[in-house]
């Protein structure tokens, strides 16, 4: 696979989080205003990686792909928060792995490589936000037995 299809890969999950933050952040608004403020965070962010995936993905000769994943959709069958939380847990997990394993290529020229580590970080800091939001949603009983 070449890095510009890896790059691409990345670009659709990105894609996928922005429609599936907007999304939630939406649903969340009145129900939960201070977790649908902390959720726009990871909206911005996944906009901002998005526009630097398109940008390398454009100097390095590619094409950017209109691919975008399936979150939104994985979201929207969950019917709790804390579970719709847990899914999008689960994306930054899956985010970092795949950003990771792309940056070990020998072939990724500096811009590429500056950009993927910054998008690792900025998962790694919604994953750990997520999970403390997690915590404050999961009710004491289930925290005990889980």
């Amino acid at each position: 696979m070449s890095v510009v299809d890896e790059l691409n890969d990345i670009l659709a999950s990105e894609r996928a989080e922005v429609e599936a933050t907007r999304k939630l952040i939406e649903e969340l608004r009145h129900q939960a205003p201070d977790l649908a403020d902390g959720l726009e965070t990871i909206h911005d962010s996944a906009r901002w990686a998005c526009a630097g995936l398109y940008h390398v993905i454009n100097h390095s000769g590619g094409v950017p792909a209109l691919d975008i994943g399936s979150l939104a959709d994985r979201l929207d069958r969950e019917t709790e928060v804390v579970d719709k939380l847990k899914t999008l847990s689960r994306h930054q997990e899956a985010a970092i792995r795949q950003t990771k394993h792309i940056l070990n290529r020998e072939d990724m020229d500096e811009t590429a490589q500056g950009l993927l580590s910054e998008i690792v970080s900025i998962h790694q800091r919604n994953r750990d936000w997520l999970k403390e939001k997690i915590g404050e949603w999961t009710p004491d009983l289930e925290r005990h037995t889980a």
